[in-house]
């Protein structure tokens, strides 16, 4: 009965704790160790996407899920100005698309809105130089955006360039 009594009692002050709550934030975590009256606080490597913030009596307690796995970030390369042309921009309602790349190669594109849903996508075969009408009339004002990819035959290589459309009324 004296056990049940003082796990019983022994959870009250975790409780306590525990409704102090501050805020619920993402932290990449890094390495230190400290103390804390009795307490020895450390923490590790790594990225936190999901962080818990306790605090009572000026201690602040802060956890979270640490993510094991690394993510590596891909970087595109971007079409030079000669390469890929977009205009009038500003628009009225149509836009050109002018690809003048010397390699042939896959083309796709994806025209979102700036809430980033799609509009129209398209790929196609490319050899040559060519120019590709955009018809936005119907869409209401505001910024839109064309995405290019380019992948060259026979390679793995990506280009891939991001324009900002600004459609007029």
């Amino acid at each position: 009965m004296k056990i049940i009594l003082l796990l019983s009692f022994s959870f009250i002050p975790v409780s306590i704790i525990a409704q102090q709550i501050t805020t619920v934030q993402a932290a990449s975590a890094t390495a230190s160790q400290g103390t804390a009256g009795n307490f020895i606080i450390s923490y590790t490597i790594g990225e936190m996407p999901a962080v818990q913030s306790l605090q009572r009596n000026g201690l602040l307690i802060t956890q979270g899920i640490l993510q094991p796995t690394t993510s590596i970030a891909a970087a595109f390369e971007c079409f030079s100005s000669t390469e890929v042309n977009v205009y009038p921009n500003p628009s009225s309602g149509i836009f050109t698309l002018q690809l003048s790349i010397l390699k042939k190669g896959k083309i796709q594109t994806q025209l979102l809105d700036a809430g980033g849903r799609l509009i129209q996508k398209e790929a196609f075969d490319y050899s040559s130089f060519l120019s590709k009408n955009y018809n936005i009339s119907r869409l209401a004002a505001g910024h839109y955006l064309l995405v290019v990819w380019f992948t060259e035959a026979g390679q793995t290589t990506i280009k891939k360039c991001t324009y900002n459309i600004r459609k007029l009324n």
